[in-house]
């Protein structure tokens, strides 16, 4: 079912900088319309993109460092199936004798 059915006065208002979710219920329900989202400030632009750059250096380096945990998690594996196999070698070799 879709969020929208469930709370019909539910109003999401975003904002350059931020994100804020309104439930509308009793301001919304009085006057039967929902509220209007915030007007940005004149300088707002210019700092929204120093915001943005900001963000998607971290999210940049996030990624990086993401890559990295994946890779090495594979690296762990192949050791991993290594040492298991070593085991399986090991194990096997006493039952024959």
């Amino acid at each position: 079912m879709h969020a929208r059915q469930l709370e019909p006065q539910l109003v999401v208002v975003t904002d350059p900088m931020k994100s804020v979710t309104k439930l509308g219920r009793a301001s919304g329900a009085a006057n039967g319309a929902a509220p209007l989202p915030p007007t940005p400030d004149a300088d707002g632009g210019a700092a929204s993109e120093s915001l943005k750059r900001k963000y998607r250096e971290t999210l940049e380096l996030h990624s990086a460092q993401i890559a990295q945990m994946q890779e090495t998690q594979q690296l762990i594996l192949q050791e991993i199936r290594s040492v298991a196999a070593l085991a399986q070698q090991a194990l096997g070799s006493k039952g024959k004798k």
